[in-house]
């Protein structure tokens, strides 16, 4: 009877991601991986600022960790705080500087904030990278805001 309880009990945890998560936060609280995780579980589920928190914390552990700065960045954009995601991306690329997918969401956070032309030099990057059709395509856009309609063009017969 006791090891159906115990089974019962064990089996509860694997509900939900974010009850995973948290009970290996709670058993492994010196790991970042499981603040990133946990994180992730409430980024999943639109719990944006609970998921920034869990960042936080595995960025304080390890201040290296990629996965949570760039998990951190797309909670910030989430909330709208482009500033604060790039800076979570430039981390990134600090520490991994071929990472195309934080060069290529700054290229976006850019575009967003209207800032044509430094998007442009990040999604060029990322292209220089390993190029893709979403990367063609938002150089496209930044192309075609500042005007440059011919290598808009370009880029979006690349998409």
């Amino acid at each position: 009877m006791l090891l159906l309880i115990t089974t019962f009990e064990r089996n509860s945890l694997w509900l939900n991601e974010i009850s995973l998560w948290k009970d290996t936060a709670m058993k492994s609280s010196s790991k970042a991986r499981a603040y990133n995780g946990l994180g992730y579980a409430y980024l999943m589920n639109n719990k944006i600022d609970d998921a920034i928190k869990q960042y936080l914390k595995a960025i304080s552990i390890d201040h290296d960790n990629i996965e949570s700065h760039y998990n951190l960045g797309i909670a910030y954009k989430d909330k709208g705080l482009l500033d604060e995601a790039i800076s979570q991306w430039n981390t990134v690329i600090q520490i991994q500087p071929d990472y195309k997918d934080a060069y290529h969401n700054i290229g976006t956070a850019y575009i967003h904030k209207e800032q044509y032309h430094k998007a442009i030099e990040y999604l060029h990057k990322a292209k220089n990278l390993k190029p893709d059709s979403l990367i063609h395509h938002n150089l496209g856009v930044a192309y075609e805001k500042i005007g440059l309609i011919d290598n808009a063009i370009t880029e979006y017969m690349s998409a």
